[in-house]
């Protein structure tokens, strides 16, 4: 349910975002997110699935202050109701094997929730308190104090969420310091380049996200 990214570093910068021939549309969501970075609010990145949302957290958390500290990704679909409020909270003091909650395995660093609208309600209690004061109520009731930056991601029209009740209003108020529309694929549109250099973008562009992951292609190493 947590995935960590080079043992909880991010690793995207925006340089990998900014490639040669990307649209304008992705170069202008860079210059807003570069802003995000430098600030210390709250992020939220919206748009349709599969646009590269959590890259973009992860670039933002390599450009901010935060860099050297974790970087922590949840996907909030990924985690059953009924055990959500565990997973987030930590288990009760008198559990048999009492955990940490998720927010404070990114103590100091970045939270990264995808799907944030899956959140339960008492949840996103805890998270706005969070917010607000810098304190986290356990599931233990107890308070401890918490120095972690958000972002947050969503698929959907968040706001109709809040006008259905199934998301508090005040939350996303204090998540949207930072509001970031990632455009999909359609509304990208990428300038004309000749055969030749579309074919050294796409390998530019390729060696790069595998640079990322920790690859290291032969047939480059070898030019």
């Amino acid at each position: 349910m947590v995935h960590r990214h080079g043992g909880a570093y991010a690793r995207l910068t925006f340089d990998d975002l900014d490639y040669v021939g990307t649209s304008s549309a992705i170069r202008r969501v860079v210059r807003l997110a570069q802003p995000a970075a430098k600030g210390r609010g709250s992020v939220l990145l919206h748009g349709e699935e599969g646009l590269g949302k959590a890259y973009l957290a992860q670039a933002i958390h390599n450009a901010s202050e935060r860099r050297d500290r974790p970087f922590i990704t949840i996907n909030c679909k990924a985690i059953p109701r009924e055990a959500m409020a565990s997973e987030f909270l930590g288990s009760q003091a008198y559990a048999d094997k009492p955990s940490i909650s998720k927010f404070e395995l990114a103590k100091g660093g970045t939270l990264l929730l995808e799907n944030v609208e899956y959140l339960t309600h008492e949840v996103q209690t805890a998270l706005l308190q969070l917010l607000k004061t810098g304190l986290l109520n356990k599931a233990n009731q107890m308070l401890v104090p918490l120095d972690v930056r958000l972002s947050t991601t969503t698929d959907v029209d968040i706001n109709q969420f809040v006008e259905e009740n199934r998301f508090r209003r005040h939350l996303l108020y204090e998540l949207q310091s930072f509001d970031i529309h990632v455009p999909a694929l359609r509304e990208r549109k990428r300038p004309t380049f000749s055969p030749i250099r579309c074919k050294i973008w796409n390998e530019m562009h390729l060696f790069r996200r595998l640079f990322a992951a920790g690859i290291r292609p032969r047939k480059w190493l070898q030019r």
